[in-house]
């Protein structure tokens, strides 16, 4: 069965790296907390903010992210998962292309997947399809992030992977929108453009300077993601072994 679902259940190559390809500005330090009120950055310019929500996002210990890509760029359609910077994820996400959806977990390097039925039907094929199908029901498949097959899960599931994709953003901010919110949380808005796509990322003016919320479209994109619950724990209760198949 290996052979077949190497080439099915590919999350894409570009994944998480559309998103910050030009979201944030470029900075090489992290941020300090700051846990006050009004952090003054609606007051700078539009690359300053782009460069202290880019140290503010490099110096977080975790973050729930939720993405919703309308045009399947990422690999995938939609994703709502927390991750940390040790490796520990847990979350959904739902494959483009109607290809299914998948509960996930990870644990430094292992991995825990729960397909949907849809994505079943796509890791099984031939004339033993219904017994394979019955096999996976109900189960977790685990495996290993430094496998060929699963590697493109670590792009959502680690928070220092899309920390480093971050730090190779091109976009510099050029332009300053007017005060926002997102989830009830003040922002201020940033504009700008890389690689032919246009970026507005919802900075936070109170408290550490996080992104809130990033917009990218054109060039064939469509995508939103928004970003929580920075510096939780993110807790993983690996699922028994009697629920889980060997991948």
């Amino acid at each position: 069965m290996r052979s077949t679902r190497r080439a099915r259940f590919g999350l894409g190559a570009v994944g998480a790296s559309v998103v910050f390809a030009g979201a944030l500005g470029s900075s090489a330090f992290a941020a300090p907390r700051d846990s006050g009120s009004d952090n003054g950055v609606a007051e700078m310019s539009a690359e300053r903010i782009g460069i202290k929500a880019q140290e503010a996002f490099k110096g977080a210990t975790s973050v729930h992210l939720e993405l919703d890509d309308e045009t399947g760029l990422t690999g995938v359609s939609e994703v709502d998962l927390s991750a940390d910077r040790s490796g520990n994820c847990v979350g959904s996400i739902e494959r483009g292309s109607d290809q299914g959806s998948f509960e996930v977990m990870t644990q430094g390097d292992t991995v825990w997947i729960k397909p949907d039925d849809k994505m079943i039907e796509s890791l099984v094929s031939g004339s033993d399809e219904s017994a394979a199908a019955k096999n996976f029901e109900g189960k977790y498949l685990k495996g290993s992030l430094k496998d060929g097959d699963l590697k493109d899960v670590a792009q959502f599931c680690n928070l220092s992977t899309l920390q480093r994709q971050a730090s190779g953003g091109k976009m510099i901010a050029t332009s300053k929108g007017e005060k926002s919110s997102v989830d009830g949380e003040d922002a201020i808005r940033i504009m700008g453009m890389a690689d032919g796509k246009k970026h507005t990322t919802y900075v936070a003016t109170e408290g550490t300077p996080y992104p809130l919320k990033t917009e990218v479209s054109g060039a064939g994109t469509d995508l939103v993601a928004t970003f929580s619950d920075y510096d939780k724990p993110v807790t993983v209760t690996p699922p028994p072994a009697d629920e889980t198949i060997d991948w």
